[in-house]
C-alpha cells in the first residue's frame, strides 16, 4: 500500500497511519506537513520512506528494510551513529544544515558503507562505487610510510 500526503496538519498525517495500521505499508509520503519526527509506522514493512519539507531535526527510529529514504529540507543538523539499514540505497538530505559541514559527504559515505553496503544515491548523485574499496590511511602514518617513496632519492 502506498500513502501519500502533502502540505496536511500532522495530525491528519497520525490519524492516516492509524487508519492504516493493519495494512502493508509500503510507501510512505509525508511532504510539507510540519512534522518535528519521523511517524511511527510498522516498521517491517516500509521501503520508501519520504518526509522532505517538513521541520524534522534527527532521524532516530528508521523501519530496518528500507530502501529509500528522502529527508530534504529538514532541519537536521548531524547525522551521528545513525544504523540506515543494510538495505538503504537511496538517501537524501540536501537542503539540511547537515550538508554544510566541512566533508560531509565523505565522512558520510565512509558511514553509510559500515552499516549500508548497497548505499547507490547521496542527495541525488551517484557514489562513485571505486570509493568503497578505497584504502582507508591511517592517520598516524606519513606519505613516505604508506607510498614507499622518499623525495630525497629525486635530488
Amino acid at each position: 500500500m502506498q500513502i501519500t500526503i502533502v502540505k496536511c496538519h500532522p495530525t491528519q498525517v497520525f490519524q492516516q497511519i492509524e487508519d492504516h495500521i493493519e495494512d502493508e505499508i509500503i510507501h510512505f509520503r509525508a511532504i510539507n506537513c510540519n512534522l518535528l519526527d519521523i511517524p511511527k509506522l510498522n516498521m517491517d514493512t516500509i521501503k520508501v520512506l519520504d518526509v522532505s519539507f517538513n521541520r524534522i531535526q534527527q532521524a532516530v527510529i528508521l523501519p530496518k528494510y528500507l530502501v529509500y529514504l528522502n529527508l530534504s529540507f529538514n532541519q537536521i543538523n548531524y547525522i551521528n551513529n545513525v544504523k540506515l539499514g543494510m538495505f538503504l540505497e537511496y538517501l537524501s538530505l540536501i537542503g539540511n544544515k547537515v550538508t554544510l559541514n566541512k566533508n560531509y559527504r565523505t565522512q558520510l559515505i565512509k558511514q553509510l558503507y559500515l552499516h549500508s553496503p548497497n548505499i547507490q544515491y547521496l542527495d541525488n548523485l551517484i557514489i562513485d562505487p571505486i570509493f568503497k574499496d578505497q584504502p582507508q590511511i591511517p592517520k598516524d602514518k606519513c606519505f613516505e610510510e604508506i607510498t614507499g617513496y622518499n623525495f630525497e632519492d629525486i635530488q
